[in-house]
């Protein structure tokens, strides 16, 4: 088992990348993936049937699935959506759990459109056409794409396997500490990582050599991607309905994240004054502290075209394409390290606490998301109601990022080539489906939905070790679960809908990457929310 342990995790560290990575690096392929997703959006209505609504119309939830859609509408509309969102995580680290929470209240959805009916005179009363351009729709509005609010924290986990110091002593391997990037140096300059004499300097022995220390996280998590839409669609005898959309979105994302190392067996205060230890060496670290703060705020533009056709009266076939995204980002980034540890004088040993941070720094450039193509039908059921279904493809792996600057010699130019190329590798095309149903009765509407948004993460980048057994890897699904219900009520110039939406997804974190052993958080985030739909017709 000694032989085949670090075997096991020399191998696996190949294949071992997380869906979402909170080491230290920004603008790479985590960002690219994070800032293309998206959940299930707009109105209490289109929600409560599951998201499968680009076949349906009347709503302006159709202005971001599939804006063919808003052709449909009969009369100009007013609504708005307020909502109430619960967010829970569960962690699971180093064989101990921790829990979050946090909710908020908002308006994710809201929007007018006015529609005009194309009329003639037949010289005696005006009437619609009947055939060719019946009415056209204009619309604006609001709708919330994603939510990035999550707290992970897990306190009391015991690694005897790797350390935090590992990572910076491998990462600054080679590098003289005069050229460290930036958090190298912090903990080069608070001896969580000490350069060996000779070597000219650039080798480096971590404080926890050997693990068996007692590892503590926190990752705060907030932000929004909104989109703002403009819109405008056409009925052309009431058989075929085109549409289109520009979109403006608006992104915020912000992470806290601390890691706390701390030596609870006092294995390492006996390291002191040996001078037989040899390469590697130890400091007597009693705890050192990470914190590593990021951000990022941007603004990207996207079209979207959709047409419906309805071959009989009771028969809705809907396709809508969304162009790619196009993201001017700027991120800003700090960290700092505390370190506490021994030391001794000629009176004795003393605590000595060391502290070095980074200076804010900030860096633009810019992202591609992926294209969107999504093909829905629906079912009307007379009176009584509809179906209707919805299969959306992603291809992650085609987003792209690129430097601000196209001038190879500006010093913020960067080809992020290797990023590119881990977009690539690491995500794949994913299918979402979506189904979803209403009942009618007079005034009354009842609904419910289900989606399953596919996986973005090829295979391997799915599976991590089982912490207690170097011989077993696991793997997560990670695409997202949802289930919906919904009532509502239409008057003729008054509509009322509410809905609740249950999401569910699972996470790998990794904390840090390390030759000896990579740990992971297997993060399941629960999102429930309460949304209603008041709106007006005129």
């Amino acid at each position: 088992m000694k032989l085949i342990r670090p075997i096991l995790l020399s191998a696996f560290l190949f294949v071992c990348l997380s869906t979402v990575s909170v080491s230290v690096l920004g603008q790479n392929q985590n960002d690219a993936l994070r800032h293309s997703l998206y959940t299930i959006t707009g109105s209490a209505r289109s929600m409560g049937m599951g998201g499968a609504y680009s076949a349906v119309g009347a709503d302006l939830s159709s202005a971001t699935l599939n804006p063919a859609g808003l052709a449909v509408y009969r009369s100009s509309t007013f609504a708005m959506s307020p909502a109430y969102i619960l967010i829970g995580n569960k962690a699971e680290f180093l064989d101990t759990v921790g829990t979050g929470r946090d909710s908020y209240f908002g308006i994710p959805s809201w929007g007018v459109a006015f529609t005009t009916l194309k009329e003639y005179d037949n010289g005696r009363t005006r009437e619609e056409v009947r055939n060719g351009l019946k009415s056209f729709t204009f619309a604006f509005g609001h709708n919330q794409l994603e939510n990035y609010t999550r707290n992970v924290t897990v306190q009391g986990g015991f690694n005897d396997l790797s350390s935090l110091s590992d990572m910076f002593a491998e990462q600054a391997e080679g590098i003289f500490y005069e050229q460290l990037p930036d958090k190298e140096y912090n903990a080069w300059a608070t001896f969580v990582i000490d350069n060996v004499s000779g070597g000219g300097g650039s080798r480096y022995f971590p404080a926890v050599t050997a693990g068996n220390t007692q590892q503590d996280i926190q990752l705060q998590e907030e932000g929004r991607r909104n989109e703002w839409f403009i819109s405008l669609a056409g009925n052309f005898s009431d058989q075929l309905y085109i549409g289109g959309t520009i979109g403006i979105q608006r992104l915020q994302y912000s992470h806290n994240f601390t890691f706390i190392e701390s030596d609870i067996n006092n294995l390492y205060e006996f390291y002191e004054n040996n001078e037989n230890s040899g390469f590697p060496l130890e400091i007597p670290t009693i705890r050192f502290d990470y914190n590593d703060n990021f951000s990022t705020r941007g603004t990207g533009i996207n079209g979207k075209i959709g047409l419906i056709y309805r071959p009989i009266d009771q028969v809705r076939v809907g396709l809508a394409v969304n162009t790619p995204t196009i993201f001017s980002l700027t991120d800003e980034f700090s960290s700092s390290m505390t370190h506490l540890f021994l030391d001794s004088d000629s009176l004795g040993s003393f605590e000595r606490e060391e502290f070095s941070s980074s200076e804010p720094a900030r860096f633009q450039y810019l992202l591609t998301t992926p294209y969107k193509l999504t093909l829905g039908a629906m079912v009307l059921l007379g009176k009584k109601g509809m179906v209707s279904a919805d299969v959306e493809m992603t291809d992650y792996s085609s987003a792209k990022l690129a430097s601000a600057s196209s001038d190879i010699n500006d010093p913020n130019y960067y080809t992020f080539a290797p990023e590119n190329q881990g977009i690539k590798d690491q995500y794949q095309t994913a299918i979402n489906a979506r189904l979803g149903g209403e009942f009618r009765q007079d005034i009354f509407r009842i609904r419910a939905g289900a989606a399953l948004l596919g996986n973005s993460i090829v295979a391997n980048r799915r599976e991590y070790l089982d912490f207690f057994d170097l011989e077993t890897i696991h793997s997560i699904d990670g695409g997202r679960r949802i289930l919906t219900l919904g009532a509502g009520i239409r008057q003729p110039n008054f509509y009322l809908d509410v809905s609740f939406i249950n999401q569910m997804q699972k996470d790998i974190l990794n904390p840090y990457f390390s030759d000896k052993y990579t740990p992971s958080v297997i993060s399941t985030r629960t999102t429930n929310t309460i949304i209603s739909t008041i709106g007006f017709t005129f």
